[in-house]
């Protein structure tokens, strides 16, 4: 019972920071304010709540069900013709994350196994459970993975918006969702979808479930019924409100206790990232017919759902951007953790001698 009491009062103070930050005209209000009110308040607890899994599970499903509404089921073609950019991605991009992986090995006094897992541009929880099976403090990890998660969130939450050519505010609540009332109607069925795709994944487990078949029942609910151009602004706020709170809990004093140990070079090594993955990103628009926001949203390693759910409230290619976000942690689910494993003992084998 104080549980779910500390659980309401929880997602209430996400609640205020969400409505505050779009009154505000921010970038991805309800996701970036509940996300940074509820980092707080976990901060400010002396005893921290953690948040359940299913939460996760539950706002993945809810994003999902927005994103199928604005699917498009012509995108295959779109990513046949993207083969081949799309496959020197993966390569470059697996890349990307073995040296950076090695560069917080050499920069820091963490052992290899752990540098190259904080790096892989994989699913987060994934990568912290192969950690934890393989040795690694998987407690960093999850502390990196966080960290990157949401310092690509906020980048992106204003630079998409800019690049998109308008005030951040405004291309999110001033465009084609004026209104938090608009559609709103529908909202408690679209919820009820959203439920039954997050149970569904509950039994019928595969990678992202509750993303993908809430992405597949928006599709067929939106094509027999509702017949709408997009999810309810009423609607998609409470999955990224959701999402906020799955990210933001994840910040309590021990992580940032860890965040202030590693410091500089966790830092450093993490804007490296960012700023050769959207180099890649500039690389593949420029190789492709695809625009600059969609290349970028699509090819930066910070969640699918993350990054479609900007891209859905910028307008752009929800569909594309999804798309190549999964199969990006798909083939990073398949590839990395076996390639991972053998640099790690690698690395391991060396010792430490040239660290440094």
């Amino acid at each position: 019972m104080i549980t779910a009491r500390r659980l309401l009062f929880t997602g209430t103070v996400a609640a205020i920071g969400g409505v505050s930050f779009f009154l505000l005209g921010l970038p991805l209000p309800f996701l970036l304010g509940s996300m940074l009110a509820t980092a707080l308040l976990q901060t400010l607890r002396s005893d921290t709540l953690p948040v359940p899994q299913g939460v996760t599970q539950l706002a993945q499903a809810l994003i999902g069900v927005s994103i199928g509404f604005s699917f498009s089921l012509s995108f295959h073609q779109s990513l046949i013709g993207l083969a081949v950019p799309l496959i020197v991605y993966l390569l470059a991009i697996m890349v990307l994350g073995f040296v950076s992986g090695y560069l917080l090995f050499k920069l820091s006094d963490l052992d290899g196994m752990t540098a190259l897992f904080c790096c892989v541009p994989g699913g987060a929880s994934e990568m912290i459970s192969y950690s934890e099976a393989y040795g690694a403090d998987s407690r960093i990890v999850a502390t990196y993975h966080t960290a990157r998660i949401v310092l690509i969130i906020v980048s992106m939450s204003f630079l998409a918006p800019w690049l998109a050519g308008g005030p951040g505010g405004e291309a999110i609540s001033g465009g084609a969702e004026p209104s938090i009332g608009l559609g709103a109607s529908w909202t408690p069925l679209l919820l009820l979808i959203g439920t039954l795709a997050w149970w569904l994944s509950t039994r019928i487990r595969f990678r992202a479930a509750s993303f993908l078949l809430a992405v597949l029942l928006g599709v067929i609910g939106n094509g027999v019924w509702f017949h709408l151009d997009k999810a309810p602004l009423s609607y998609t706020m409470i999955g990224q409100m959701l999402l906020g709170v799955s990210v933001g809990s994840k910040f309590d004093r021990a992580t940032w206790i860890r965040i202030v140990r590693l410091g500089k070079t966790m830092m450093l090594v993490m804007i490296f990232t960012l700023l050769i993955s959207l180099g890649l990103g500039y690389l593949f628009y420029r190789v492709t017919s695809v625009g600059l926001v969609t290349s970028l949203l699509a090819t930066i390693p910070g969640g699918a759902a993350e990054m479609a759910t900007i891209a859905l409230t910028l307008g752009r290619d929800v569909t594309l951007v999804a798309a190549i976000q999964m199969i990006r942690l798909f083939t990073m689910f398949l590839v990395a953790p076996g390639m991972t494993i053998w640099l790690g003992r690698r690395l391991a084998a060396r010792g430490t001698e040239g660290k440094g």
